[in-house]
């Protein structure tokens, strides 16, 4: 991805999307652990405007940007069709390191993101216990992650989400989040609107 787009400071909207062979959101410098200032994608440039990300239909990309810290006025992110994507952490917090290493930074994202969809991820199987810090979270849409078991109890702690969908996930899923008896139930009682089929 070209570097230039760093002098788009302006841009509000950017989908990412139909990229066969794209494996990574960073450049080399990143990859290697040079710091967020290398991003292949200039998220520092982007994060006073950017409004709204999308990334989809990149089966080869394994892991999101740590750069996306930077976009603080991020209100809506859609990650949809990327087989190859195991996780929304980075490996610092697959391996017990903490929420502060997040893949996604959700620390940076609370403020303003609003809407959140997770959609045909085949390989993810939890997700980030940095959910809790999206204190702006109105909506959460979580569709096709057939390998998505349980949800954390991490989702107590949205208390402004409104509406929360799940759809075609584990049968396991389902079942954990049936009301008053399903494990996960108490994670998601207090959401106003529950899609879950």
């Amino acid at each position: 991805l070209p570097k230039g787009m760093c002098y788009l400071t302006a841009l509000e909207l950017l989908h990412i999307g139909d990229c066969e062979g794209l494996e990574s959101l960073s450049n080399e410098g990143e990859r290697e652990g040079e710091g967020e200032e290398n991003d292949g994608l200039p998220w520092r440039c982007l994060g006073h405007n950017l409004r709204e990300l999308s990334f989809s239909k990149l089966p080869q990309l394994v892991n999101l940007p740590k750069g996306m810290c930077y976009l603080t006025a991020l209100e809506l992110l859609h990650i949809g069709d990327c087989e190859g994507l195991e996780s929304l952490s980075n490996e610092g917090e697959r391996e017990g390191e903490g929420e502060e290493n997040d893949g996604l930074p959700w620390r940076c994202l609370r403020h303003n993101l609003r809407r959140l969809s997770v959609r045909d991820l085949p390989k993810l199987v939890n997700l980030p216990k940095g959910l809790r810090y999206l204190s702006a979270l109105q909506y959460l849409d979580i569709s096709s992650c057939r390998a998505l078991e349980s949800l954390p109890e991490s989702m107590r702690e949205l208390t402004s989400l409104k509406e929360l969908s799940i759809s075609s996930c584990s049968d396991s899923l389902k079942e954990r989040c049936r009301e008053d008896t399903g494990e996960d139930w108490p994670n998601i009682q207090h959401i106003p609107k529950k899609r879950i089929r």
